[in-house]
């Protein structure tokens, strides 16, 4: 009578692995995705909470979104030391955390950072350039309303690698990105997650899909695939809308 074996023989061993090695090379990317859709997400939800922020101000103030009064670097805020992010601490009232300004899948340092060693905080989103100066009286609603994209379709927030303001202009700012049409100019919104502004690259989106969370002029916000991110001021079409006056894309 032959003895009861015990245990794996090495081949076994090494075939269970062998099988292990295999669902963890298949399993591991699908975890990553559905890791980085749950921030995604996270980063919508906190970007409808700011839509209900800013339409309260909006509110407060005569339908006027918020914006600087004068050059930002010459408000008083700025030089307290919030520098360019200092819209946030407008928003203070209406909100009931900071912690709405962090994206789970935005960076916590760096150019993340706003205000004084008192109250240094990340923010990973940045507001409108045109409407933080009053470009054109359109930080009123009812300029905005007179416009062709109407508020439903120009951006308020959204998605920026710099704790501050962006713009449509990045091409100007030296910006030539692998892949993008050489005048696009939404970059702090398509490549949030870029390290610095100065070192212009690699660009790097936030989120999985190369999207950006924006928040519009009447309150809704939305997650925008990178794909129908498009434009910038020296093009015909923009999406979304950053300079106020100019034209969506044909439908």
């Amino acid at each position: 009578m032959k003895p009861r074996r015990s245990g794996f023989t090495l081949i076994e061993l090494l075939v269970v692995i062998a099988i292990i090695a295999i669902l963890a090379a298949i399993l591991f990317p699908v975890f990553a995705q559905a890791r980085e859709k749950a921030r995604q997400t996270s980063c919508l939800s906190n970007c409808k909470q700011l839509g209900t922020a800013v339409q309260m101000y909006a509110q407060d103030y005569d339908e006027t979104l918020p914006y600087s009064g004068v050059y930002g670097a010459q408000h008083p805020l700025y030089k307290a030391g919030y520098n360019w992010g200092f819209w946030v601490i407008l928003f203070d009232p209406y909100i009931k955390s900071r912690a709405l300004w962090q994206c789970p899948s935005g960076k916590k340092d760096g150019e993340a950072l706003i205000g004084p060693k008192t109250d240094r905080f990340p923010v990973n989103y940045g507001y409108n350039e045109y409407l933080f100066h009053n470009w054109k009286g359109y930080a009123k609603l009812a300029a905005l309303a007179g416009t062709e994209a109407g508020v439903s379709n120009v951006s308020v927030i959204g998605d920026s690698f710099l704790a501050g303001i962006y713009q449509d202009w990045s091409d100007a700012d030296g910006w030539k990105i692998p892949g993008e049409e050489p005048k696009f100019g939404l970059g702090r919104l398509k490549y949030a997650n870029t390290p610095t502004w100065a070192a212009k690259g690699p660009f790097v989106p936030r989120h999985g899909s190369g999207g950006a969370s924006v928040v519009f002029a009447d309150g809704h916000a939305a997650h925008i695939p990178g794909g129908k991110i498009v434009g910038g001021t020296n093009m015909p079409y923009e999406y979304p809308i950053v300079r106020p006056d100019h034209k969506l894309p044909p439908r």
